[in-house]
């Protein structure tokens, strides 16, 4: 009978795990372990289910017996490597990645996961190399090239130029767009609007997204969202309760979903999600809707024809930008973004600093961002200040190997390791909290902090940036133009240091920024999601009448 055969109950636990029924996939799994308990591939199966449910020690547990089994199983050694990963034990998931290799060379996504452990560490140009050898594994696979495109961001030694060829390349290798739309082509009609994402839960993709859905006009505007996570919180309840039709494009492959959006008659298709993790853009490829937009989820172009347009504003996208971008550029009247402040952010407390000269700095953002360059300004700024400190707090922190390498960059550059805090992730209000610790920001470059540096200004702590030419150094440009706090935005290392340390010596200024700071926030265009909106929607109302009359 097919319940006693191992295989019917592996097939039957792969089946549900596509469709996100981790927990009852365990259980087909742990029934076909009942009939094969020597079998090191269903115990990496199981291991899997576990991990999808988010059980990581148990999973990594699962991986270890499955290697016991069968040590050159190269697929066990991967899976126990993001499960390290994601304990934040990069060393030791390095290591598990190096053995998938070994066991199967030709293993592409074991360079992409030594790839990914390289990347969280800070170390771009190094994870490159090997996400470029995965890809040459796997031609192929779109998300692998993705994955390379996001980290080419971070590299200090990318230009705009560079970039914008890499992600040409992106856009070439996917199949042309099927053409021919059956949509009324009505300049006035009420628009059907598709949001697609993974991110549709309590990340910034979401918290951009919650105050357009809850103001658009739905008198103009039916708005539909296609959500490709099994995660839900707040935020995407939220969401799910001002959309008219909510999509789960968990299990549905590029095909079906660009029949999907077809069949529901979306007019203007906008990507939040650009190259970043489990991404659909090879579904935009498809041309599924008429008018197709980049919005919110990546740093610029995305390389592909089929998208349209990418909406930015006049300090992301300076006069001149538009010879980086595939897209045609479209700049909103204010920011490209409006933000929903988390309800349980804490009150401001009062500056920390009592002393001129002698303040806590800060930056939580991802440690991908913080290179040597950075590092080495920082560094400037810290002995320049002696009485000053600098707290770092982000997820890879966490990792005791990651945090020995980062005291030895400031090591070398002549910082004591008693002046450097370094902290692993918290939960969200833990982190908001932490910020009443911290009486000025300092933002990385060339990747610039986004919903960090709001998260900081929302806290009263004043962002000083150096924007570069690309977009990703700009965000927190923008942020600070539409709080009208320009004068935290430095046109060159000299200037930075010289903001930094002008804050730093005037604590009366520190502290009248710190107690006003979300009276501006809520008088800017960051809070004002209804004049946002309609700004929003007169473009995307351009848009659809350029198509009309094409």
């Amino acid at each position: 009978m097919q319940s006693h055969d191992a295989a019917y109950h592996v097939d039957l636990g792969n089946n549900l795990r596509a469709q996100a029924r981790f927990t009852e996939a365990e259980a087909s799994y742990r029934r076909a372990l009942a009939i094969d308990p020597k079998s090191a591939a269903i115990r990496n199966n199981l291991g899997g289910a576990l991990k999808d449910q988010g059980l990581l020690d148990e999973a990594v547990e699962s991986y270890r017996q499955a290697l016991a089994l069968d040590p050159n199983l190269a697929s066990a050694h991967f899976n126990l490597g993001f499960a390290l990963h994601r304990q934040s034990k990069s060393r030791e998931a390095a290591e598990s990645y190096r053995r998938a290799a070994a066991a199967n060379p030709n293993l592409a996504s074991a360079y992409m996961g030594l790839a990914h452990v390289l990347q969280s560490q800070g170390q771009p140009g190094e994870a490159a190399a090997y996400y470029r050898r995965a890809l040459e594994l796997a031609p192929g696979t779109p998300a692998f090239h993705s994955f390379l495109l996001f980290c080419l961001q971070y590299d200090p030694a990318m230009t705009p130029g560079a970039l914008l060829m890499e992600h040409r390349a992106y856009g070439a290798s996917l199949p042309p767009a099927a053409t021919g739309h059956t949509n009324p082509r009505d300049p006035d009609k009420r628009l059907n609007i598709g949001y697609i994402a993974p991110d549709l839960y309590a990340h910034p993709v979401g918290f951009m997204l919650m105050p357009v859905v809850a103001e658009h006009d739905r008198t103009k505007f039916a708005v539909l969202c296609y959500y490709g996570n099994p995660r839900v919180d707040g935020v995407t309840v939220f969401l799910k309760e001002h959309v008219e039709n909510w999509r789960s494009t968990i299990g549905v492959d590029d095909a079906a979903l660009a029949e999907m959006i077809r069949a529901d008659g979306i007019d203007i298709l906008v990507d939040l999600t650009g190259h970043t993790a489990d991404n659909r853009l090879p579904v935009f490829a498809r041309k599924p809707a008429p008018v197709q937009v980049s919005w919110a989820g990546y740093v610029g172009t995305t390389g592909l024809k089929a998208i349209d347009y990418l909406i930015t504003d006049r300090w992301h996208s300076p006069p001149g930008s538009e010879r980086y971008a595939i897209e045609k550029l479209v700049r909103l009247p204010d920011g490209y973004a409006c933000w929903a402040m988390p309800i349980h952010a804490p009150a401001v407390g009062p500056l920390s600093a009592s002393t001129p000269g002698a303040v806590t700095f800060g930056c939580f953002n991802n440690l991908t961002k913080v290179n040597p360059l950075v590092v080495a300004l920082w560094s400037r700024l810290l002995r320049e200040l002696p009485q000053s400190r600098l707290v770092l707090k982000t997820f890879a922190l966490g990792d005791a190997a990651v945090q020995a390498r980062v005291m030895a960059l400031f090591a070398v550059e002549g910082v004591s390791p008693e002046r450097i805090v370094l902290e692993g992730a918290s939960p969200h209000l833990g982190l908001l909290q932490r910020y009443n610790d911290i009486d000025i920001a300092l933002d990385p470059f060339p990747y610039s902090g986004g919903l960090t540096t709001i998260e900081a200004l929302w806290m009263g702590v004043p962002v000083v940036t150096m924007p570069g030419e690309r977009f990703a150094s700009r965000h927190s440009f923008s942020h600070l133009s539409n709080a009208g706090l320009d004068e935290l935005v430095a046109d060159g290392p000299e200037t930075y240091l010289r903001i930094a340390r002008e804050l730093a010596h005037d604590l009366p200024r520190l502290a009248a920024l710190r107690a006003g700071m979300r009276e501006r926030l809520n008088a800017s265009p960051l809070r004002r999601s209804k004049d946002y909106t309609r700004g929003f929607e007169a473009a995307l109302r351009k848009m659809w009448k350029c198509w009309c009359d094409s």
